[in-house]
């Protein structure tokens, strides 16, 4: 079975509809399948998907607007399906895209299929930059980190709760196997998210600069670097009066390690109270 998770953060009137023409492509191969639309402090999905009256289509509405990351993570949590699939609603791109993601996966080595535009259809330098820090820094073979077109086999999905933001370090975010994970050119359309803000991409670098420490042992690593925090401001002030170039320094590494620590702290939180609230699972009949 399959489950294609569908965060959808505007109240559109086609919003849903794309929809459709995945449930067209898939009963024409004869594919057992579920959409799951996650309604991110939205409605209208939900007006669409109960008008369509289709027990395959499933709606979680969420308390509130908490952005794609955590959206995805309910998604995850409510899949049934042995592979599943997530799929931006803004630009969902050309159904057969879908088929191309499940293709690698006849590999039982092959954990995750992620989808790359071609290089020149992704705009913008600043995403691009982005691409290449993600791959550099985080180690993962992804190249293209705004498509929104991936897929995963569920059994290599941890039941992880993913802050806002985090979208775009996934896979490697989710702890998966470097090795276990291929990418596939998809249709350009199929886009993905836009470029984050200044503000976003701030937040998306102190992620990924926490990103090796996610992935052991995080909350031993919070710990660790609030002392080190502590101990490097400590050691500012104690030479603030002898050198003010020692004491320089000591402050921007206390600033590095405050920010390295700020985002431990809120993934370990995360794990701790969740990062979103469900209205409703509504599953029209």
């Amino acid at each position: 079975m399959l489950s294609i998770v569908v965060p959808i953060e505007s109240d559109a009137a086609d919003s849903g509809r794309p929809c459709e023409r995945l449930i067209d492509l898939f009963e024409q191969h004869g594919e057992a399948f579920e959409i799951i639309l996650v309604a991110d402090g939205v409605d209208e999905p939900v007006q669409w998907a109960t008008s369509r009256r289709d027990a395959r289509l499933r709606v979680l509405r969420l308390d509130r607007r908490v952005g794609r990351a955590p959206a995805l993570t309910a998604g995850f949590h409510a899949a049934r399906g042995d592979i599943v699939v997530t799929l931006p609603s803004d630009r969902p791109g050309n159904p057969t895209d879908v088929v191309r993601l499940l293709a690698p996966f006849s590999d039982d080595r092959v954990a995750a299929v992620c989808g790359r535009r071609p290089p020149s259809e992704r705009r913008r330098l600043s995403s691009r930059a982005i691409d290449a820090l993600v791959a550099h820094l985080g180690g993962g073979p992804v190249r293209d980190t705004g498509c929104g077109l991936q897929a995963y086999r569920r059994s290599a999905l941890p039941h992880l709760q993913l802050p806002a933001g985090m979208d775009r370090l996934l896979p490697t975010a989710l702890g998966i196997d470097p090795e276990a994970v291929v990418e596939v050119t998809v249709d350009p359309d199929g886009a993905a998210p836009s470029t984050p803000g200044f503000r976003a991409t701030i937040a998306l670098l102190g992620s990924l600069s926490a990103l090796p420490f996610l992935a052991r042992d995080p909350r031993s690593a919070e710990t660790h670097f609030a002392v080190a925090t502590a101990a490097a401001a400590a050691c500012g002030a104690a030479v603030m009066d002898r050198s003010r170039v020692a004491m320089v320094v000591f402050d921007l590494l206390a600033i590095l390690l405050a920010v390295l620590w700020r985002c431990l702290r809120r993934f370990n939180r995360a794990q701790d109270d969740g990062v979103y609230r469900l209205l409703e699972d509504a599953e029209p009949n």
